[in-house]
């Protein structure tokens, strides 16, 4: 049973969003104040730290877009 009524979609769904949104805040956040630093000081830009810190904002977002198959399969993964 996969659904908006199993309450181990429901949990999926909240950690798998959460976990998202903790990625997608902190990856989005530090690439912006690597730019803001690289502005303000000048210098170099740090572009691996730039690189890494945009593939985690992207795996929040990648999270986010896959939610709905993700939760199913926790779900049924867990119910069984």
């Amino acid at each position: 049973m996969s659904g908006p009524e199993n309450p181990y979609d429901k949990a999926a769904r909240l950690i798998i969003g959460l976990t998202a949104s903790g990625l997608i805040l902190i990856g989005g956040l530090d690439v912006v104040l690597e730019f803001l630093r690289w502005h303000v000081k000048g210098g170099d830009l740090d572009v691996v730290k730039v690189v890494i810190n945009s593939l985690v904002f992207l795996g929040g977002v990648v999270l986010l877009a896959l939610i709905g198959r993700l939760a199913a399969w926790l779900a049924d993964y867990f119910d069984e």
